[in-house]
């Protein structure tokens, strides 16, 4: 992505989406159970995992250094405080739709919110990643930073009309 290469991401974020939503269908229509989803999204991880491990320009190394470990807790444990906070935040709206209305309708919310959530995120990441590189060379109040910021806006409100024509008919 520093090179403005965002053809790798991509590919792994869609193949990775792709198979956790062929692996969903697949294992409901055989499995007949919401265990489908569990597995559905395990798959997708572990696509993506093994994705980003296959396209990355440095191996990936385990390794353990004491003085590392301290620093890492004091700075990562509030980020973990966080991150469970975050997900009870996010997973809130599943609980309460399986303990109101079921586990059928659970599994039909489950797998809605897989496909849409797929298309956001690619949208999300993929503006992202391409607005820092072009806002970050500038300073906001110049001009050159305003025109920008105004591309970066004419490019959302492109991405969201090709979402919307593309998705929206479903």
């Amino acid at each position: 992505e520093r090179d403005l290469n965002y053809w790798p991401g991509l590919m792994n974020s869609s193949v990775a989406s792709f198979i956790g939503v062929a692996t969903a269908i697949v294992l409901a229509l055989e499995m007949r159970s919401y265990g489908a989803m569990l597995y559905a999204t395990l798959a997708q991880t572990a696509a993506q995992t093994l994705g980003s491990h296959l396209l990355a320009t440095r191996p990936y190394r385990l390794g353990y250094d004491r003085q590392q470990t301290g620093k890492l807790l004091s700075f990562g444990l509030p980020l973990l405080v966080n991150g469970i906070l975050l997900f009870w935040i996010m997973q809130g709206d599943r609980v309460i739709v399986g303990s109101l209305l079921g586990m059928q309708e659970l599994a039909v919310y489950g797998a809605v919110a897989i496909l849409t959530g797929g298309v956001t995120q690619l949208v999300m990441k993929t503006s992202g990643s391409l607005y820092l590189p072009i806002l970050s060379g500038h300073k906001p109040g110049d001009d050159a930073y305003a025109r920008r910021y105004e591309l970066c806006g004419v490019i959302t409100t492109l991405l969201a009309l090709v979402t919307l024509i593309t998705f929206g008919t479903f």
